[in-house]
């Protein structure tokens, strides 16, 4: 460097708006970490043949297919043990469907049985003081 009185400048022949390292400083390390599964992966679908021809991954995840048109959601998951998807169907079901209503015996039905089982009661104590006397 001829002519330079002051030696040599790296500044004067760099570019001022680049970032400048300054010695010594540490560089900052930026670790990666693995992404967690959100555990469940949902899609809309039209059909149940859409539902089971859907790819999906090796891992744990449960994958869910709504099809809203039909009222029906599918779950597809992998299974490990047989290498497998295992696949299954839930519908809804109205309350009305789903339990019929619960007929109980009204109260004339219910003093017709106490008034038969006294009767049978009537007889057996009867049939029990005659068998006293006739032993006797």
């Amino acid at each position: 460097m001829q002519g330079n009185p002051y030696g040599y400048n790296p500044m004067m022949y760099s570019n001022p708006y680049a970032p400048r390292m300054q010695q010594g400083a540490a560089i900052p390390t930026y670790y990666q970490q693995p992404q967690q599964t959100q555990g469940v992966v949902a899609s809309m679908v039209t059909s149940q043949k859409e539902a089971e021809a859907a790819q999906i991954l090796f891992n744990n995840d449960i994958n869910v297919f709504v099809d809203q048109a039909n009222g029906v959601i599918y779950t597809k998951r992998f299974n490990p043990q047989t290498g497998s998807a295992d696949f299954a169907a839930y519908r809804r079901v109205d309350a009305a469907q789903e339990a019929p209503a619960t007929a109980y015996a009204s109260q004339a039905d219910v003093d017709a049985i106490r008034q038969q089982l006294a009767d049978v009661l009537d007889k057996l104590d009867r049939g029990r003081h005659a068998r006293k006397e006739v032993s006797e």
